[in-house]
């Protein structure tokens, strides 16, 4: 076994988008899928984990947080002419999506004569506010009478439970789910020279994209860790109980130093468990263009494991597959993950 030394220098990843999927009427959910390459080994978990962490827990938001229905007795009672109680009313205005760039709380009002279904979209709004889900069913107004109702909205992070019997003002509370963020994925893939990529996938609700989701996660972190920029390198005395400790804080990163005695990893060690390693790893890492791309997912190659089960030739019989595509995808397995794929 030989020995060689890694020479650490500053690497700052290229963040693109690989996917986008846009909301619909029937399912309001953004999807967006980030690639960010190349990081060194391990920066890959240390990013996932810290985003998906502040997107789950950190992202604000808006909901519905009280309601007044007027005429209505108790959370359990019904209206004459609104087919739905005030209990599923409730629990249908708990979904309303709400996107709001300024105002933290505000009033609204829904107020609509039937017969008529009521929807997000018969929620009067302020100019700075507006509806995700408009089409998104609150109540049916069966007989010619006005269903009235007043609507508190405010921001917040997280999910707020409230207690149902605490009703002030006639306004009943509403369970507020504020974080736009539905879902985070995220996984690691191996590239040559030591290096890794993060594959990272955000759902959110429709209030904010997944792109403006990660830029408010991202600014939240940064604002975690500026604050030790501020310290001087000195001495600094802090008390722990009856004792003093002195706590000397030096400036790392004038510190010059060098990994020694890292094994070095023999070409067939690499190659073995191949298909294994990258039976998860999708081809969108190869960053090609849009004509060998598409060719590659029409015949049902979508990972990197798919592609290395075929040869040059083999690419060759793809519909619309021209040598020159062939030949990107050759250099793009090289330069990405310093695979040759076979000729035949």
């Amino acid at each position: 076994m030989g020995q060689y030394t890694i020479n650490l220098r500053e690497s700052y990843p290229v963040w693109k988008i690989g996917s986008k999927i846009d909301s619909t009427k029937e399912e309001c959910l953004d999807y967006m899928l980030f690639i960010a390459s190349p990081l060194l080994a391990g920066q890959a978990t240390t990013l996932g984990v810290a985003i998906r962490r502040t997107l789950l827990e950190s992202i604000q938001g808006t909901a519905i947080v009280a309601a007044k229905i007027y005429g209505a007795a108790h959370e359990y009672s019904t209206l004459e002419g609104i087919q739905e109680s005030i209990h599923d009313i409730l629990l249908n205005l708990k979904q309303v999506i709400i996107k709001n760039k300024i105002c933290e709380f505000q009033k609204c009002l829904i107020s609509i004569i039937g017969p008529k279904k009521v929807t997000a979209a018969d929620i009067e709004l302020s100019q700075n506010i507006t509806i995700s889900n408009p089409y998104h069913h609150i109540a049916t107004i069966t007989k010619p009478i006005r269903f009235q109702v007043e609507l508190i909205i405010n921001k917040g992070r997280g999910y707020l439970i409230q207690d149902g019997n605490d009703v002030q003002d006639g306004y009943f509370p509403v369970d507020a789910l504020f974080n736009p963020v539905r879902n985070v994925n995220f996984s690691i893939h191996n590239l040559a020279e030591q290096q890794e990529a993060l594959i990272l996938e955000i759902w959110t609700n429709g209030a904010i994209t997944p792109l403006d989701a990660l830029r408010q996660g991202s600014e939240n972190l940064i604002h975690l860790f500026l604050p030790p920029f501020g310290l001087e390198d000195d001495t600094y005395m802090t008390s722990l109980g009856s004792q003093d400790y002195n706590i000397h804080i030096k400036n790392s990163l004038k510190e010059k130093f060098e990994l020694h005695s890292i094994e070095r990893i023999e070409d067939s060690h690499l190659i073995k468990d191949q298909f294994l390693e990258y039976s998860k790893t999708p081809i969108e890492l190869l960053e090609l263009s849009t004509r060998p791309f598409k060719c590659l997912k029409n015949a049902n190659i979508y990972t990197i494991n798919d592609l290395l089960k075929l040869s040059q030739q083999d690419l060759l019989k793809i519909s619309n597959m021209g040598p020159s595509s062939v030949k990107q995808i050759v250099e793009a397995l090289d330069k990405r993950f310093g695979i040759n794929l076979k000729l035949k």
